[in-house]
């Protein structure tokens, strides 16, 4: 998945069920603020995370997910 077309689905996840999260996010800790805190913690956080991804792949444009016996 390309850098953008993952930028792309984390705001569509943020945008699409937003509220549901920050109401399950209450519901459990009784904090509304601090459930709006914690899943905007949550996305920065994904969003860091693919980009630390992206630097430790390797360069190779094809790989085998099979083992061979090279």
């Amino acid at each position: 998945m390309s850098e953008s077309a993952t930028y792309v689905a984390i705001e569509t996840v943020a945008r699409d069920s937003y509220g549901r999260l920050i109401a399950y996010l209450a519901a459990r800790s009784g904090d509304v603020a601090g459930a709006e805190d914690a899943l905007s913690d949550a996305f920065v956080a994904a969003l860091s995370f693919n980009k630390s991804l992206r630097k430790r792949r390797p360069s190779r444009k094809r790989t085998n997910i099979f083992p061979t016996n090279d």
